[in-house]
């Protein structure tokens, strides 16, 4: 194994993930995206990790939004 000079860290002689993984996770991020621009388009907003329906007022959201 090598060593990165930057981090003094070994440097695998392999990837860690399989092309054919590398390319699932591809795939399942484009589904979140397509997920993602739907719920913008119909109105919807995600904040902190919640779902905001279109409309709603940022009061029964908690103060964290």
């Amino acid at each position: 194994m090598n060593q990165s000079p930057a981090l003094n860290q070994d440097i695998p002689s392999e990837p860690p993930f399989s092309p054919e993984t590398i390319q699932a996770l591809q795939e399942l991020g484009n589904v979140f995206r397509q997920i993602h621009r739907r719920l913008v388009s119909e109105g919807y907003a995600i904040r902190d990790g919640e779902i905001i329906e279109p409309g709603a007022d940022d009061a029964n959201h908690g103060a964290n939004c």
